[in-house]
């Protein structure tokens, strides 16, 4: 921001407490990011005060967390894809065995039924044939 804006500048903090700017400043060290932060002492005198802050670091930081956090996301994102394709060739992997061992178990129990009922009818032409009982 430079002073030439300051009309701008003052318009945007008549309503607000304060404004912060960026920008970016050349040093021994390298490139700072700094913030100025403008605000109103006294209004009605028009009395302002700046603080320039050096946030390199915070920003450093920031920016940091951001990457560990995308990171995260991809690795969960994979880790999800993962999971459903594990789960989607489980569930036909373990689908088609248990389907045949409920068709066998279904026959199974039909020709058990079968049976019992060929048991209950023999005994019937038994005791039809010889009503004072087979034992007797």
């Amino acid at each position: 921001m430079s002073l030439r804006s300051s009309p701008m500048f003052l318009a945007s903090l008549a309503d607000k407490e304060s404004v912060s700017e960026w920008f970016h400043s050349r040093e021994e060290g390298g490139v700072r990011v700094k913030q100025l932060e403008f605000s109103y002492l006294d209004r009605e005198n028009d009395l302002l005060a700046l603080v320039k802050t050096d946030i390199t670091e915070a920003q450093q930081y920031q920016l940091e967390q951001e990457e560990k956090l995308r990171t995260a996301l991809d690795t969960a994102e994979t880790a999800n894809a993962a999971k459903s394709d594990f789960l989607s060739s489980m569930s036909h992997d373990l689908r088609t065995p248990l389907n045949g061992v409920l068709g066998f178990t279904a026959f199974a129990l039909k020709e058990d039924e079968s049976a019992e009922e060929a048991g209950i009818s023999q005994k019937n032409r038994i005791l039809r044939a010889d009503p004072a009982g087979p034992d007797q």
